[in-house]
């Protein structure tokens, strides 16, 4: 084997960086958590079923290089069309969205098709095409996205909340924070993201064994020595190399050692940070978002409405506050009766004894001095043996991952081809 290189981070940059470097490298991977996968997570319920309960589903296009990984690795996948999304007022009650499938347009009585929403969502597909456009003119730069939709056609309601809500729904943001959020970064990512906005219905596709299929695969075939429940407590870099100090007061030292967790979370463990990654990592700012998996249908529509996703909102005080509610009947791993729910940032009541699972990710917030960061990032690697990749080198993409790694990977010498 060659130099002894540590991973810290068992997410899929992590795992990626791994993989990709296990032919020229002794690899050690250090994950804080009790398992592997980051916001790639697949549970077991009490009753026998096993879905994901965060990210699940990807684009064909824009996920290429996730999508090659996954057939490197022999990984089953399977198309999906999860049917449309719904948005729900929970003061009001009134309840509107979108649906792809025979299913879905039945039961919202085809409404999508009455003449004042079929061409309200056509305006509203028009006005974000020509706010792509000021993007790609670099007229966003600057602007905040409360400010970017000042300078479009009026939208109508719906149609403007079906945008701002799967905007909340890809980057696990509250909405608040979307709107105050840069334009230029959101209309990018709506770009990068373009299968879940223009292509939902025939562009998707899940793992069909879950995301926990990739995840192993990607461990067991780095051939890396996983160090799960790993407490680091900082990390030196003397000139003779990284070396990883354990709360136990143990250390040992790296060749080489690449950061593949949360930006903020490197800042911490770097002894002595250089000037640029004290500005570009500190940068970055996160928050917890809670995620309950339950049973609990008392603040949903009927069922038959539901699709691929539920927006439960409040609008009180000038203010909108969603819940990013996926319906797991639709994914393919599950029968179509499954009734569980997996809520993302909850915003209503659910008993207690209708919770099967709750989980809080630690999840970017993309504000203009992150965004600002991103393109940077790259240039902290190589220096002082140190190099750093994840999801926040682009649009918090699994994608991006993918692409960071592997750009680590091609420094040392381990291009994938």
């Amino acid at each position: 084997m060659g130099e002894r290189v540590a991973v810290i981070g068992g997410g899929v940059a992590g795992l990626t960086a791994a993989y990709l470097l296990r032919d020229k490298y002794e690899v050690t991977l250090f994950e804080k958590d009790g398992r592997l996968g980051g916001n790639a997570h697949t549970i077991s319920t009490s009753d026998g079923l096993s879905f994901d309960i965060a990210a699940a589903v990807f684009g064909k296009n824009s996920y290429a290089n996730f999508h090659r990984l996954l057939k490197e690795l022999n990984v089953e996948t399977c198309s999906f069309n999860g049917g449309g999304v719904t948005w729900r007022n929970l003061d009001s009650k009134e309840t509107d969205g979108i649906a792809w499938t025979w299913r879905g347009l039945k039961a919202q009585r085809f409404a999508m098709f009455s003449p004042g929403t079929f061409y309200a969502i056509l305006r509203s597909f028009v006005n974000m095409h020509r706010g792509k456009r000021y993007f790609e003119e670099g007229k966003l730069e600057g602007l905040s996205m409360r400010e970017a939709l000042k300078l479009l056609p009026p939208f109508d309601r719906d149609a403007l909340r079906l945008h701002l809500f799967v905007l909340c729904l890809v980057s696990s943001m509250y909405y608040e924070d979307v709107m105050e959020g840069p334009a230029s970064y959101f209309f990018g990512k709506m770009i990068a993201h373009r299968d879940f906005f223009l292509n939902p219905v025939f562009g998707l596709f899940q793992a069909a064994g879950n995301t926990k299929s990739y995840v192993d695969a990607l461990a067991s075939k780095s051939g890396a020595k996983v160090m799960m429940n790993s407490r680091i407590k900082s990390v030196a870099r003397p000139e003779t190399g990284p070396v990883l100090k354990m709360d136990d007061g143990s250390g040992e030292r790296f060749g080489k050692v690449i950061f593949a967790c949360n930006a903020d979370q490197a800042l911490r463990l770097l002894e002595q940070p250089t000037t640029d990654e004290r500005r570009l990592l500190g940068a970055w700012k996160y928050q917890d978002g809670p995620i309950v998996v339950h049973k609990d249908r008392s603040s949903f529509p009927e069922q038959e409405r539901y699709c691929l996703f539920t927006f439960l909102y409040t609008e009180r005080d000038g203010k909108t506050h969603t819940s990013v509610n996926g319906h797991i009947r639709n994914l393919k791993s599950v029968p179509d009766d499954c009734p569980y729910i997996s809520s993302q940032h909850p915003n209503f009541p659910i008993a207690d004894n209708l919770i099967e699972y709750r989980k809080v990710f630690r999840t970017p917030i993309y504000d203009r001095a992150s965004a600002a960061a991103i393109k940077e990032l790259p240039s902290l690697n190589g220096k002082l043996n140190t190099f750093y990749c994840g999801s926040h080198f682009g649009f918090g993409l699994h994608e991006d991952c993918v692409n960071s790694a592997a750009a680590v990977a091609k420094m040392l010498g381990a291009e994938w081809k």
